[in-house]
């Protein structure tokens, strides 16, 4: 089925759409789904859009909008996509919080201790969105180290189920505020964003989703 098609079938005016990425730079399912509702008359109040997305952190597309085409040349068809991304939503994890210098710094030191990976950072310009988690996740191990080390001594080094037992707690990470439970879980905290023409990044977070076990919280 054919995206027009699927959308002819569609009854619900709530779309909650969850798109695979595309081993092709050239294509941009989101933008392409916008473009589909146009055509079929849909960009109405009638409508509402909800992308989940959980992993990007980039909301509608960071630093390229997802209604831009990146192609040479291009459709021409931008201000249609943007139009129709006024009915979107987009239901994503908080962003990372890095400095202007992370990308660098991580391309910098990736051939280096403790990693010594030769040839990662050939052609790259910038770091993986998950580099932010897994700078966490060192900085986690090392917080709960240094917590095992103050209540058990020394001994604590080489035992995993002390630094686990101190894992629990809330530390401003790289990849957001990390919140860990006592088994070790990191709880996710959500975001959904809307359009907004003139706010930063053409987007505002509307709301924030926090979860501790099942239980969710919004504000």
């Amino acid at each position: 089925m054919d995206g027009l098609s699927l959308l002819c079938s569609i009854q619900s005016e709530v779309l909650v759409v969850c798109l695979e990425t595309s081993d092709d730079p050239t294509v941009n399912d989101h933008r392409n789904f916008l473009l589909a509702m146009s055509e079929m008359g849909m960009v109405t109040s009638e409508y509402v859009i909800i992308y989940l997305e959980t992993w990007r952190q980039q909301g509608f597309g960071l630093p390229t909008p997802i209604w831009v085409d990146t192609n040479t040349p291009s459709d021409g068809r931008d201000a249609v996509a943007k139009q129709a991304a006024n009915i979107a939503l987009v239901l994503d994890l908080q962003p990372n919080v890095v400095s202007d210098t992370f990308d660098r710094d991580v391309l910098a030191n990736i051939e280096k201790w403790p990693f010594y990976c030769k040839g990662c950072a050939d052609g790259q310009t910038s770091a993986s969105v998950q580099a932010a988690s897994l700078a966490d996740a060192f900085y986690l191990w090392a917080l709960a180290l240094n917590r095992s080390i103050a209540q058990q001594g020394d001994s604590a080094i080489a035992n995993g189920d002390f630094v686990m037992l101190y894992a629990k707690g809330t530390f401003q990470g790289f990849s957001g505020t990390v919140v860990l439970d006592e088994n070790g879980n990191r709880q996710p905290i959500y975001r959904l964003y809307g359009k907004v023409d003139g706010a930063l990044d053409d987007r505002n977070s509307f709301v924030v989703i926090t979860t501790n076990g099942n239980d969710t919280a919004s504000g």
